[in-house]
């Protein structure tokens, strides 16, 4: 009996001798990653490189509206335009790190006045193209590889019935550019 107690007791000691070298023979594997980040400049700016100008207007009894597209057409609804009249749409330089995406932030309205202090408005909203994107697409883009991003826009000026006559203007209406 004796005997049969340790050929049981070596056969399970082998048994679980084998198992364990199984188990460690198993292969362990393992993987690496990496974080990263980048600091970027948070320099970004933006300079105008021309004005938005509706034109020269024909004075009437019923008033009515110019659009100025981005792409320095105008569009009379209810009005006449004088002849020879030049319409520009404003448009602006944003500079900043290549790549980087921001958004611009515009008035909806701007009140524009003359020197006897009669005012009339125009809303800038659906008239923006930034990098020449369908106009009032987007208000945001991305500085392109130059460091660069060009922003064009437009307006609807409303002249009221029997507007009086003058140049009217603002001192000035602002357009700011953001990283997002």
């Amino acid at each position: 009996m004796k005997h049969s107690f340790y050929i049981k007791f070596i056969t399970i000691t082998i048994i679980a001798f084998c198992f364990s070298i199984i188990s460690f023979a198993q292969r362990n594997t393992t993987a690496t990653a990496t974080a990263t980040a980048e600091i970027v400049d948070d320099a970004i700016s933006v300079v105008k490189t021309s004005d938005l100008n509706f034109g020269k207007i024909i004075k009437n009894t019923y008033g009515g509206t110019v659009t100025v597209g981005v792409n320095d057409d105008a569009t009379p609804t209810s009005i006449t335009m004088a002849s020879q009249s030049e319409v520009s749409t404003a448009r602006f330089t944003a500079s900043g790190t290549p790549g980087t995406s921001y958004w611009v932030t515009l008035p909806s309205q701007v009140t524009i006045t003359n020197s006897g202090g009669q005012t009339m408005i125009f809303y800038t909203g659906s008239f923006i193209s930034i990098d020449d994107s369908t106009p009032g697409s987007t208000t945001s883009g991305t500085i392109g590889q130059d460091g660069t991003s060009y922003i064009k826009l437009g307006g609807e000026l409303h002249i009221g019935a029997n507007q009086a006559t003058g140049v009217y203007t603002n001192s000035s209406f602002t357009v700011t550019v953001n990283y997002n």
